[in-house]
């Protein structure tokens, strides 16, 4: 029985993800509540952490605490494509709390994995340039 509730409340959840990408009301939250149900059910299935994961890190600044905190609790996975998944997560969301030097070094994990991944060359260039206009502008204060 609880497999099956794992099951219903995972595909709930992620389904409501989908209304919520398609601006459906009500879908965020529905789909929050449906995916922390599974994550109840079953507290380390990397695929249920994930979805609730790419949920909160695509939402806006206001929920990338909880995508962090999330991606790493996927990142203990010993699946290896959950940990990519957790290393190009945490990439982003430090991106977006502002945190390049993190972002940097997440992003740098996934390209030493996969060299072509273009998604993580931007967000580690954007990083990185982050970073050069903080010192430059660093320096110029001095």
């Amino acid at each position: 029985k609880t497999e099956n509730e794992f099951k219903i409340n995972l595909l709930k959840g992620k389904l409501w993800h989908l209304g919520h990408n398609m601006d459906i009301d009500s879908a965020w939250v529905k789909s929050e509540k449906y995916l922390l149900n599974a994550i109840k059910k079953e507290p380390t299935n990397p695929e249920s952490i994930l979805e609730i994961s790419t949920l909160y890190v695509n939402t806006g600044f206001e929920t990338q605490t909880s995508a962090e905190k999330w991606f790493r609790e996927l990142s203990k996975s010993n699946e290896p494509k959950y940990k990519y998944e957790a290393n190009k997560g945490l990439a982003f969301s430090f991106y977006y709390q502002g945190k390049m030097d993190s972002s940097k070094i997440y992003s740098e994990k996934c390209l030493k994995e996969k060299g072509n991944d273009s998604t993580m060359i931007s967000v580690n260039e954007c990083a990185v340039n982050n970073l050069k206009k903080d010192k430059n502008k660093s320096n110029q204060k001095k």
